[in-house]
């Protein structure tokens, strides 16, 4: 899991270098250069996460587990500029939410407790990304493109009732931690009339570890790390602050 995190967030990092020493190309149908605006939304899958605790209190003992969520959702808006030969940058803010459909102490192969998760266990990361895209078109009405950003991911988690392996609540957990993000994708285009321009997108989008501090029954604090690799599955809009 960590190769695979390291290995995405280099990717994202280096994209730019790369999209700036593709070749030069005359315009095309989505090769129009201006400010654009843009919309999207779909379904976010989330990895199952793996976690750690920090005791720092008697109630709760140090342990590592597993997470596990349902499907959730991811909302954004972007503004962004179209540059010669085929190349976008923009500004992105995202939201996406996960609920938590349960959770183990230790692992489920290693026989750890299952515990069910509350109306009210999920995680969340508000997201402000830098993005760059390259657009390749197919013919007049269809294109595709790929790239990726890199930025910075507010995720908040929260467990409602951290039930002991023997039963009964030990602790909760509703905090919020900044840390680094990365994303890469591939979606396709779909040219509408007034030059706007449908999408369908995936996205890999993947966060540093966060840290959250909890409180167990007796007010004393314990920190839980959790990392983040979700699968986002989105339709969008964009559209030019001018007509072509």
């Amino acid at each position: 899991m960590s190769d695979l995190k390291h290995g995405l967030l280099a990717s994202c990092a280096a994209f730019g270098l790369l999209v700036g020493s593709a070749a030069a190309e005359d315009y095309a149908p989505f090769d129009k250069a201006g400010f654009y605006a843009a919309v999207f939304g779909g379904v976010n899958i989330l990895q199952d996460a793996d976690v750690s605790v920090d005791p720092m209190s008697s109630e709760i003992r140090s342990t590592s587990g597993d997470i596990e969520y349902d499907t959730g959702f991811v909302l954004g808006a972007a503004v962004g500029h179209e540059f010669s030969h085929n190349i976008r940058g923009e500004l992105e803010l995202s939201y996406r939410r996960n609920d938590v459909s349960s959770y183990y102490e230790g692992s489920p192969e290693s026989g750890g407790a299952f515990n069910q998760a509350g109306s009210d266990d999920h995680v969340s990361a508000l997201a402000v990304m830098a993005n760059v895209w390259r657009d390749v078109d197919l013919n007049e009405t269809f294109g595709m493109h790929f790239g990726g950003g890199v930025g910075v991911a507010q995720l908040h988690l929260e467990l409602d009732d951290i039930d002991s392996t023997g039963g009964g609540e030990v602790g909760r957990v509703d905090d919020s931690d900044w840390v680094l993000a990365g994303q890469a994708g591939v979606g396709f285009s779909m040219m509408l009339p007034q030059g706007w321009i449908a999408t369908v997108d995936y996205r890999a989008f993947l966060t540093a570890d966060g840290a959250f501090e909890g409180r167990d029954v007796n007010g004393d604090a314990f920190e839980i790390e959790h990392d983040y690799l979700a699968h986002s599955i989105m339709v969008g809009l964009r559209m030019p602050f001018s007509g072509y």
